[in-house]
């Protein structure tokens, strides 16, 4: 159903409004009875003072829409389900692993050397990644290949082991400069354990890598 586009505005600019007695709302209306003009403005009023505020917070294609600075809150055990977001992780949020030659740090991005640059991807259980992708710098020559995977962690008591999800995007072209190496049609739905986008060189050193951006919802 559609979001409707009239709100039901009533003695809210002139008209007599009375507010009833408590045992008057306690009892309602009695059948055979006469309620005075003024108490059916209240009624009314009320009823569109709500649906005014409530109508504040949806946009004409009936989205969640909050002011500045407010948040969604929920109580109980209940989760809040939502489309595709986009997260964004720059350079600091990698973390440099040695394989050889760990990455370093200089000038706002990382050269890769011969190790690993892990970027843990900050998502919670029911969770579902999309996609991701990472920009990088190529600059060394065709011998060298860039490559970057998915990796899932398994946090759970007596499991080891990682595994690798969707497939390896590798760019090996003498020279490129900026470029991307993503992918998309992911469905890995998360549950209790770790991701991370693992980005490494092969064959030589000297590309850098810069920030990862990632889709995922939460259906």
């Amino acid at each position: 159903m559609a979001k409707p586009v009239t709100l039901p505005r009533w003695a809210n600019v002139s008209g007599t409004v009375v507010e009833p007695s408590e045992p008057e709302k306690d009892g309602g209306f009695v059948g055979g009875g006469t309620a005075a003009a003024s108490t059916f403005n209240w009624l009314m009023l009320w009823i569109y003072n709500w649906l005014a505020w409530l109508d504040s917070f949806f946009s004409s294609a009936g989205t969640l829409t909050l002011p500045v600075d407010q948040d969604v809150v929920i109580s109980g055990t209940g989760e809040y389900r939502h489309g595709e977001t986009t997260g964004l992780l720059s350079p600091m949020n990698a973390i440099p692993v040695t394989g050889g030659g760990a990455p370093t740090f200089s000038a706002g991005d990382w050269n890769l050397n011969t190790g690993y640059l892990f970027y843990p991807l900050p998502l919670k259980v029911g969770d579902r990644i999309l996609s991701w992708a990472v920009q990088l710098n190529k600059t060394t020559g065709a011998g060298v290949t860039v490559s970057a995977q998915l990796i899932k962690l398994p946090i759970a008591t007596g499991v080891t082991g990682e595994s690798q999800i969707g497939v390896t995007q590798s760019r090996s072209e003498n020279n490129p400069g900026l470029i991307a190496l993503l992918q998309s049609g992911l469905t890995e739905t998360v549950a209790g354990d770790t991701y991370h986008i693992r980005v490494y060189e092969t064959g030589g050193s000297g590309d850098s890598a810069y920030g990862v951006q990632f889709t995922y919802d939460h259906p």
